[in-house]
């Protein structure tokens, strides 16, 4: 049986203090496996898609100033026309701010109460040569996303 494949953990995991109540600080994980790569992004999505940005970018290129997708909330979920802009802004902001992920693929649809979109987003999980389909269900409202754990695509 050959070990499992570990892979570098994203910057933010490195930087962030998973306990800041703690005062002695613990040994940071230099490699992580499949799992908890996949949590990585799972997390990193959900914050992506609960941070809004202006309508238009500040700059031509992709800047954390510009992090987020734009904001939704005037959008109406039965609406084709609104549902395929939401993907649109989500597929970019994906592409501009989770390298991990590769070709997303975003399908958006009310998710059956008011101001809520269940957002199901397909890619390839790529890390340090190694690459798998992936797939991220996610529920936004107003106030955030909230996003299950990853699943394996078809």
């Amino acid at each position: 049986m050959h070990p499992a494949a570990q892979f570098r953990p994203a910057l933010f995991e490195l930087l962030a203090d998973a306990d800041p109540r703690h005062p002695q600080e613990a040994e940071p994980r230099l490699r992580v496996v499949r799992g908890q790569l996949q949590e990585s992004v799972r997390a990193e999505l959900e914050r992506l898609l609960s941070s809004r940005r202006a309508a238009r970018p500040y700059l031509s290129e992709p800047s954390v100033i510009d992090y987020g997708v734009a904001d939704w909330s005037a959008l109406h979920p039965a609406r084709a026309e609104d549902r395929q802009l939401l993907e649109r802004e989500i597929r970019l902001a994906i592409r501009a701010y989770e390298p991990r992920l590769e070709h997303p693929d975003v399908s958006v649809e009310p998710a059956g109460r008011p101001h809520a979109l269940r957002v199901r987003i397909e890619a390839w999980l790529r890390a340090e040569g190694h690459r798998w389909p992936a797939a991220f269900v996610a529920e936004l409202t107003p106030s955030g996303a909230r996003l299950d754990a990853c699943e394996e695509a078809d």
